[in-house]
């Protein structure tokens, strides 16, 4: 039978609301119980090293003394940071946990492209050297460090929301930018406070080469309503996971995009095929495993409506912006995973654009060929989103019968749904005809077969309430990420994790 089990708890604050945890892993190595259900750890950074890994990162700047080094401005975007090494710094000093990008009044440049606006020393890490059309006499071809086309990617960041300041966590194809680009995480307070006054407002977008538009590139491929999202937190005031997964199409050579905030899936988009140029083998030169350039930037300003610039934040009400005020980004963690288990649908029904929702009330078929593997001790494994009172999910046969009962009853915000198949009879059954998933309140995204090792489980025993002037109430990682509001009914991998304040080991 699986346990659980109360340990004492020391230093908790650090825990549940800093960047320090019970534990941190190094290059190659990441607990299992902290491993997402489904996936398999391949590769990231902890930060933990008392210097930058060269073989995993380049810092914007390296070297400033070479001529000719300007990356960083850009007229384009009416951008006003110029790049310097010693704007990232690992911290704490001596022993590192978390990466810092900092950025602050440089009294000492100008940009002709922005004439009257203060100039920023700022960093910025990537896991390529950025692409020169042009490269500086003394350019520097290393690293070139990529990561799998298929795969999901999450970075654990403190991200200043600040009018006019631009920091950013983004994917790069091989192949540049301009031919396929994802946004894991960036925030536009000015269009935020003019479109969503009083709101948190998160982007995830996609940029990419559209062959109907030749060579030029198309942004936001993925529409406002999936893109801009609200969150119930500040981003600057803690740590939050943003991240994303890339799939294959089930139907189809084509790609799946879902972005995930805090483990959570937020919305999918799946290309079509003006949107598959970064498929094509000649544009993938070093494999499908080579593919993405992690990306972490500390972008100040922009003449976009929606970034402006600091000096200019309207809540200054005409006094003069302070120039020794400095923004910083902290990268806690990056984490590479393979998928494990078995996808079999993604989609989203209903969609997360509102105005589209006709009813609480929706069903999707999976056919009899989705099952052709399946075997009687997997779990068919549900990524949802809630959306009202009383969520459900129940997975029937074409006339609504109940075929496999949930593992567990849905409350709001709940995300996954499990439904173990149990029997050789019931699986002959999906094998033959299919079913019906029908959801009430219930946005389904994704539809996955997981082995008993690749679905978390915990137990249904109730646990003591810690203090509550202990910590935050909850179900925390040890890396200080909230993963579910109780242990009721509540799916994970055995290992260490903080229960409303205090230190729990799930068996």
């Amino acid at each position: 039978m699986n346990k659980y089990f109360l340990l004492p708890i020391l230093l908790l604050s650090p825990i549940v609301m800093g960047a320090q945890g019970l534990h941190k892993g190094a290059n190659g190595s990441v607990p299992k119980e902290e491993q997402p259900a489904g996936w398999t750890y391949y590769d990231g950074d902890e930060f933990t090293s008392p210097t930058l890994n060269p073989t995993y990162w380049f810092v914007y700047g390296s070297g400033e003394d070479r001529a000719g080094w300007s990356y960083g401005f850009n007229a384009g975007q009416g951008s006003v940071q110029n790049y310097h090494a010693s704007q990232v710094t690992l911290l704490p000093a001596g022993k590192p946990d978390f990466v810092r990008i900092s950025a602050q009044v440089d009294k000492h440049t100008t940009a002709p492209h922005a004439p009257g606006k203060l100039c920023w020393r700022s960093g910025a890490l990537s896991s390529t050297h950025p692409y020169q059309s042009n490269p500086q006499t003394h350019y520097v071809a290393e690293p070139k460090k990529y990561y799998p086309l298929y795969s999901r990617i999450e970075m654990r960041a403190k991200v200043p929301y600040e009018y006019g300041v631009w920091m950013a966590l983004w994917l790069r194809h091989i192949m540049g930018a301009s031919m396929f680009e994802i946004d894991l995480e960036e925030v536009f307070v000015s269009s935020a406070r003019r479109y969503h006054p009083g709101k948190y407002m998160v982007n995830q977008s996609i940029h990419g080469k559209d062959v109907e538009w030749g060579e030029t590139v198309h942004y936001n491929i993925n529409d406002s309503a999936h893109r801009i999202r609200s969150v119930d937190f500040n981003p600057g005031a803690d740590y939050h996971v943003y991240g994303v997964q890339v799939d294959k199409q089930t139907n189809r050579n084509g790609i799946v995009v879902t972005f995930l905030l805090d483990g959570k899936v937020r919305s999918v988009w799946q290309s079509t095929s003006k949107f598959e140029s970064l498929l094509k083998p000649e544009n993938m030169p070093k494999g499908e495993d080579q593919v993405w350039d992690l990306a972490i930037t500390g972008q100040m300003g922009g003449k976009y409506l929606g970034v402006s610039y600091p000096e200019d934040n309207p809540e200054l009400k005409g006094k003069r912006f302070n120039q020794n005020t400095k923004y910083h980004l902290d990268l806690d963690w990056v984490r590479v995973y393979k998928r494990a288990n078995r996808p079999i649908w993604f989609g989203e029904v209903p969609s997360v654009d509102l105005q589209q929702v006709t009813s609480p009330n929706v069903q999707v078929a999976l056919d009899a060929s989705s099952f052709a593997k399946l075997n009687e001790k997997d779990a068919l494994v549900l990524d949802i989103e809630t959306f009202g009172s009383s969520p459900s999910v129940t997975l029937c046969d074409a006339h609504g019968n109940e075929l496999v009962e949930p593992s567990f009853a849905l409350k709001q915000g709940s995300t996954h749904a499990v439904f173990n198949i149990g029997s050789k009879a019931m699986v002959e059954r999906l094998k033959k005809d299919g079913c019906v998933l029908r959801a009430h309140n219930v946005r389904l995204f994704i539809a996955t077969l997981n082995t008993p090792a690749q679905t978390a489980v915990v137990t249904a025993v109730d646990m003591p309430k810690a203090e509550l002037h202990k910590a935050s109430t909850g179900v925390y990682s040890v890396t200080g990420v909230k993963v579910a509001d109780t242990l009721e009914h509540t799916k994970l991998h055995s290992g260490v994790y903080v229960v409303d304040g205090k230190k729990v080991i799930v068996k």
